[in-house]
C-alpha cells in the first residue's frame, strides 16, 4: 500500500527538534541527510537533541534530520487502495475455486 500511496518526506535543519507529527500517520523510517541530499540511518548520530548531537551532525557532515510520514489526508486513499487489492485478490482465489468444479462433478 506504501508503493502506492507514498509518505512525504518532513526535513528539519541542523539539530532543530522535528515538528510535532500531529495528525499525519508515521512510517517509521526517519533519519539524517547530507548536504548532497544522501539519507542515512538516524542510528549513526543516536542522540535525541543536545550538543552531542550537533557534534555527531558536524563530524558526519549531516545538515538536517528527516522523517517520513503520509498526511491524514492519505487516509482514505489508503484505504480504498487496500480494498480495490484485497478484494481483486478474493475474487480471484473465489474464481479460482469455483470456475473449476463443474469439470469435476
Amino acid at each position: 500500500m506504501r508503493l502506492l500511496v507514498p509518505p512525504l518526506a518532513y526535513t528539519s535543519p541542523g539539530s532543530t527538534p522535528k515538528a510535532p507529527i500531529g495528525d499525519k500517520w508515521s512510517t517509521g523510517h526517519h533519519g539524517l541527510t547530507t548536504a548532497s541530499g544522501r539519507r542515512d540511518d538516524v542510528m549513526n548520530c543516536p542522540f535525541p537533541s543536545g550538543s552531542r548531537l550537533s557534534e555527531c551532525m558536524d563530524r558526519h557532515g549531516y545538515v538536517a534530520r528527516f522523517y517520513e510520514a503520509n498526511p491524514a489526508g492519505d487516509y482514505r486513499a489508503c484505504q480504498w487502495t487496500d480494498t480495490a487489492v484485497l478484494g481483486g485478490l478474493a475474487l480471484l482465489v473465489t474464481a479460482d475455486t469455483v470456475l473449476p468444479l463443474p469439470r469435476r462433478l
